[in-house]
């Protein structure tokens, strides 16, 4: 290791680049990004741990299906969130503005719809807020979709550090009959380097303007979570 490698690193200034979902926004909800991979949580849920497959609870990078294990915790970079909703079914339908009336403060449309269906149906249906990260260990950029009821419950911790580093970690969760583990973040200490500018820029600029709604082939609900 040379002795720039253990110098902080000089973060750029993204002010202008601030995510495109309001506060309205977050109080009402709490990939197209199907250019970037994402990250997924391997619970005991998960169909892939249930068969043996992977590593239960830990972080998986997914592209084009493949699987590949990013370890129990995984330091990244938050660089943007925006609003998602998610219907299951022979087609996926996708939306990402909630249109939320002032008056209400609350999701309308179709997001609203979805909304509703998640708390009643759970099962196909999933809403929350979804982030874009910069993962330095594989130099990649990564969506991470916060779409469980524990998930919407942290969501706030990487919403209020956005454009800063942290650590995605684990924790146990429970109720009275239930217990889980979870995914959530933490302060991020060590030191990494970032992208360019103008490749941060491009990307997040991307990422900040999906089309209102889309739907995509069949895929699997990416969480079973509580």
């Amino acid at each position: 290791m040379t002795e720039n490698e253990n110098l902080p690193v000089t973060m750029p200034d993204l002010s202008d680049m601030l995510p495109v979902a309001t506060d309205l926004d977050i109080d009402a909800a709490l990939q197209s990004g199907e250019w970037l991979p994402r990250i997924q949580f391997m619970s005991a849920s998960s169909e892939k741990v249930k068969n043996g497959e992977f590593t239960v609870n830990h972080f998986a990078l997914v592209r084009n299906q493949v699987f590949t294990n990013l370890g129990p915790t995984v330091d990244v970079f938050c660089l943007s969130f925006r609003t998602k909703a998610m219907e299951f079914g022979s087609e996926v339908l996708i939306v990402y503005d909630p249109k939320v009336d002032p008056m209400t403060k609350k999701a309308t449309g179709e997001f609203r719809r979805i909304q509703e269906l998640a708390e009643t149906e759970g099962q196909g249906y999933m809403y929350g807020l979804e982030f874009l990260l910069w993962v330095p260990a594989i130099k990649t950029y990564v969506t991470f979709f916060m779409g469980s009821p524990s998930m919407r419950r942290d969501a706030p911790l990487l919403t209020a550090r956005v454009q800063q580093r942290i650590t995605l970690i684990s924790h146990p969760a429970k109720t009275k009959k239930h217990s889980w583990v979870t995914p959530s973040c933490t302060d991020c200490s060590t030191p990494f380097d970032l992208p360019t500018i103008d490749e941060i820029r491009e990307q997040v600029e991307r990422f900040n303007h999906p089309p209102e709604s889309e739907i995509v082939e069949e895929i699997k609900p990416t969480e079973r979570e509580r």
